[in-house]
């Protein structure tokens, strides 16, 4: 999927979670807006690929600290659309 300003943040939440889920082997279902990344046990390496991925898909740069400085999935997504939108 690529992320464009034409997505909801429904849509961009659900491809996070679904990204976090694979990238984790977790069941997608416990993972909500509201998770907490540290709470996911996501590592530095897993972090950076993440902001990697989003970055590929919105065609913007996005900070490898995304999972540090947005530390839920609600607020990363809200970070993401603001840079789709650009």
């Amino acid at each position: 999927m690529s992320i464009s300003s034409t997505y909801t943040a429904s849509q961009v939440e659900d491809w996070m979670i679904d990204r976090l889920a694979a990238m984790l082997d977790i069941d997608p279902e416990t993972i909500s807006r509201d998770t907490v990344f540290s709470e996911l046990g996501i590592s530095s390496i897993q972090a950076i690929e993440l902001a990697t991925e989003i970055e590929d898909s919105v065609g913007r740069e996005i900070t490898p600290t995304l999972v540090y400085e947005y530390p839920t999935i609600g607020e990363a997504v809200s970070y993401v659309i603001a840079a789709s939108r650009g």
